[in-house]
């Protein structure tokens, strides 16, 4: 018997929502279905109503995604349902990078290899843009990024979903504690794994700004953030016009809320060129100055250049300026990288204010063995901007690198020639003095 053209979507619909299940609860296990014994008990547990409401939802393996959980649809709601609600923003898109700049053979090997081993390429699919709206629903875990329903679902965002063990860090004990603060009404959700790094505040919280702001009910709800932001974040928000008497800093007991907005921008470490153009023109008007950087971590505990003093000294020579960015407030980071052209140094989180400057700019990164990251090399591409990178010794926890072949790959990126070989030849990774 043909089945109804409805009743064929509906059926067609939920197949579709319980294998996103699945697929979630095997990624994150990463292991082979469990025994069916197994199975009975962990369904005998999840009806049993103390249990139900007190085991974790990962215990349980109740875990899903908003897309999966919520009614989608295709306007922002008057209220939040029982069931919440799931509105797309933007569809997923494609995102197609240009190759690297790099001078040595060996360290284009080394670069691909750890980039495939984060899941990083040419070519990355970004999930949908989408808010999300959430009743009655907890907050939990140190960080407040672990959203559960009302039916103990734990939500896993496609956020972070290219490493799905990653939700393990906001992991909830065996058993669910006590409510300790009830919120009535409604707030945005502004919580972010590694929310306190400057990279992941700048590139992967602050764009949520520009989907709320499409909505006037959205613009002037308290949100709920990480506790303990610095002031250059606070700085941040106060720039975009969202003062202190809006945040509402996470204490990491269990809250409940009566209606939560979230938001999700895409995929960490991918930034798309709409978030960096937003980034770019609410917070760096644009610039005519030129002004060649190089960003040292000598107040970071790794990643540090032992030879930067040797460095230093012969980049001086072609116009840069030796930056430190813990002495600066975030206005000052956004207007010092927003007049820069060409900016220099060792991997880390102050590359995240290349966002600031004007499309064309010149990126040259300096990375350990250890640890090769391509999160700037997606942002130098979703700006505009041409991106190059060498690879040092490992020094301890820190980086020597080979002087003579940064300035040659300064020199072949940004067209200045003149005297590169000039007390260049003789200095190799580790030599100098050691900060």
């Amino acid at each position: 018997m043909k089945l109804p053209h409805q009743t064929r979507y509906r059926l067609k619909n939920y197949t579709a929502k319980t294998s996103i299940r699945k697929k979630i609860i095997a990624d994150l296990r990463r292991t082979a279905p469990r025994r069916r014994g197994v199975d009975l008990l962990r369904t005998v547990l999840a009806v049993t109503p103390v249990l139900r409401r007190r085991l974790s939802p990962l215990r349980l393996r109740r875990v899903s995604s908003m897309e999966a959980h919520c009614e989608e649809v295709r306007a922002l709601p008057k209220r939040i349902g029982r069931k919440g609600f799931y509105l797309p923003l933007l569809e997923a898109e494609t995102l197609r990078r240009s190759p690297p700049r790099c001078l040595d053979e060996e360290d284009q090997t080394m670069f691909w290899n750890h980039l495939h081993s984060l899941g990083q390429g040419i070519v990355v699919r970004v999930p949908p843009v989408f808010i999300a709206g959430l009743r009655d629903v907890s907050i939990l875990s140190s960080n407040g990024v672990a959203i559960r329903s009302s039916d103990n679902t734990l939500f896993c965002d496609p956020f972070h979903f290219h490493n799905p063990n990653h939700i393990f860090e906001s992991a909830l004990p065996l058993f669910v504690p006590p409510v300790e603060l009830k919120l009535r009404g409604e707030y945005v959700h502004f919580g972010v794994l590694w929310g306190h790094n400057h990279y992941h505040w700048v590139l992967d919280l602050l764009p949520r700004v520009l989907f709320l702001e499409r909505f006037d009910r959205l613009r002037r709800l308290p949100l709920i953030v990480q506790r303990g932001i610095s002031r250059p974040q606070r700085e941040s928000l106060q720039m975009l016009g969202i003062g202190p008497e809006r945040i509402i800093e996470f204490d990491g007991r269990h809250w409940q809320v009566e209606q939560l907005y979230y938001v999700s921008p895409g995929l960490t470490a991918n930034t798309t060129p709409l978030s960096a153009r937003w980034l770019r023109e609410r917070f760096a008007p644009p610039s005519t100055s030129s002004r060649r950087l190089y960003v040292s971590r000598k107040d970071a505990a790794t990643r540090r250049v032992v030879n930067e003093v040797d460095l230093v000294a012969e980049l001086l020579r072609y116009g840069f300026e030796l930056v430190t960015l813990s002495e600066l407030s975030f206005a000052d980071q956004v207007k010092l990288f927003g007049e820069a052209e060409i900016i220099v140094g060792p991997h880390g989180a102050g590359f995240t204010n290349a966002v600031f400057a004007q499309p064309g700019a010149t990126l040259i990164e300096l990375f350990s063995p250890r640890y090769i990251n391509g999160c700037f090399w997606a942002l130098a591409n979703a700006c505009g901007h041409r991106y190059g990178f060498t690879v040092g010794m490992q020094r301890g926890e820190d980086i020597g690198v080979d002087i003579g072949k940064v300035l040659r790959l300064f020199a072949s990126m940004s067209g200045d020639t003149s005297s590169v070989s000039v007390g260049a030849a003789g200095h190799r990774g580790g030599a100098g003095t050691s900060l």
